[in-house]
């Protein structure tokens, strides 16, 4: 886009957003609005030894990808020698493009979804259909249902799951059998859902939904209709989600008055929600009906836990006693230590990553990965390194070059747009291609498999999701 553009999208002092600027060759370019409604735009440059800064600004450490670049600035502000000024960074302008792959729709109907085909045959199926994670619905005459149709690893992947057009509600993934069905009520918040959560369905990801249905009017599938929502995700992709936990463990997490978060109670194997009350922890009990529906009082259900805690961050938790009409404020969800985890950056060497199992062969190696997308390092008999992953039920082994004249080791990227990228080891590499969920050969990363060793591991900064 050209600087006018950027401008356009930035509102507030301390609003930023990062792109390629078409009027200087495609300049990777940093758009800032400071406190006095002016709007800077500095060059992003690679130095030669490949770290970026920011053209005209004071940095003491080197790094090698933006991100890194951002966040240093995002904590410390930008300083431009020239005019001796300090300009802060405060809120991001998100990819509205990308937004809107996990926005639904405020209808329901499937005839106003843009990548509904209708009846097609398999032949005009790659008329929309070109890149790894591009999707459709079609409809199939005989059956009476809907297909969902992808593109990945250079061929079209039809679903064997089918969908019904008169389902009332649509179940979501969960992470394990101790957890509530979650569902939502329409096929396309279903699939924005997959997309949000980078669920894997029958060895493919959902990306981008293909334009093709011009019935739908302008404005349908845009951000800023009345009624559309970003789409729900199951509990166990909620940050505020502890997993199987104690109460003694979840009251000592809780610190502060309105804290809250969700756990399954190990000993009673229940969910509970937990709220800090003052000096006291009050437990509720989250029931479920085991088709989709959560609840914490009969008269007001939902279909997710994330729907659930939305609405009584709102209105407040309802009495512990049913008569009670006292509410419980909630207003602090508290971080799962854990849920980053598998995007953090272990600052330790090779050898002590979490997830390198040393010498063992491929048999033990595929014994090790459970489900689709789990992997682990390991060392063949010849001490190569790979990275073996689990799909479609099959292990994958890829070699990993452990050889860098420089240290640093490519990160993947678009072809012929932005600048070279790269990660300082190669655990911080593994961790991009976990976040950015980059498609390699066909394979997605998603959970790394943990040693079973007693070394202690020391992280560097989150990077969340």
């Amino acid at each position: 886009m050209d600087e006018v553009r950027a401008s356009g999208k930035l509102h507030k002092g301390g609003d930023f957003l990062v792109f390629l600027n078409k009027t200087k060759n495609k300049t990777v370019t940093l758009a800032l609005r400071t406190i006095n409604k002016e709007v800077l735009h500095l060059p992003i440059t690679a130095a030669a030894d490949g770290h970026f800064i920011i053209e005209g600004a004071n940095q003491d450490k080197h790094y090698f990808n933006i991100d890194s670049l951002i966040k240093f600035h995002l904590e410390n502000g930008v300083f431009i020698s020239k005019t001796r000024a300090t300009y802060f960074m405060k809120h991001a302008c998100l990819n509205r493009l990308l937004q809107e792959e996990y926005t639904t729709t405020r209808r329901c109907d499937i005839n106003y979804l843009k990548y509904y085909a209708g009846c097609v045959n398999d032949c005009d199926l790659s008329k929309w259909l070109a890149n790894d994670g591009d999707y459709l619905l079609r409809f199939v005459e005989d059956d009476k249902v809907l297909q969902l149709c992808v593109f990945w690893n250079n061929c079209i992947c039809v679903l064997k799951n089918t969908f019904r057009p008169t389902a009332r509600r649509f179940i979501l993934p969960r992470g394990m059998q101790q957890e509530p069905w979650e569902s939502v009520n329409s096929i396309d918040h279903f699939l924005k859902s997959v997309v949000r959560g980078g669920f894997l369905l029958e060895g493919v990801q959902l990306r981008q939904a293909a334009d093709i249905n011009k019935s739908w009017s302008d404005g349908v599938n845009t951000l800023n209709v009345s009624g559309n929502v970003v789409a729900k995700l199951p509990l166990h992709k909620q940050p505020y989600y502890h997993g199987i936990a104690s109460s003694v463990d979840i009251e000592n997490r809780l610190t502060c008055s309105g804290q809250f978060c969700v756990f399954l109670e190990k000993a009673a194997n229940v969910l509970l929600l937990a709220v800090r009350c003052e000096s006291s922890t009050l437990w509720y009990s989250i029931k479920a009906d085991g088709v989709g529906k959560v609840w914490l009082r009969d008269y007001s259900k939902f279909g997710t836990v994330e729907e659930l805690i939305d609405h009584y961050l709102t209105h407040g938790l309802p009495g512990m006693n049913h008569t009670s009409s006292t509410f419980t404020k909630i207003n602090a969800a508290v971080q799962n230590p854990y849920h980053f985890m598998n995007v953090t950056v272990e600052t330790c060497n090779l050898r002590n990553v979490s997830y390198y199992h040393g010498y063992l062969s491929r048999a033990k190696a595929a014994a090790e990965l459970i489900n689709d997308g789990d992997f682990l390092l390991r060392r063949d008999s010849d001490g190569r390194l790979l990275l073996c992953v689990r799909w479609l039920n099959r292990c994958r082994h890829l070699h990993i070059s452990e050889n860098s004249s420089n240290g640093l080791f490519k990160l993947y990227s678009t072809p012929d747009i932005g600048p070279n990228e790269f990660a300082q080891s190669i655990d911080e590499f593994i961790k991009s291609l976990v976040r950015c969920q980059q498609i390699v050969r066909g394979l997605v990363l998603q959970r790394p498999v943990h040693a079973r060793r007693k070394n202690r591991l020391r992280f560097t900064t989150v990077r969340p999701l």
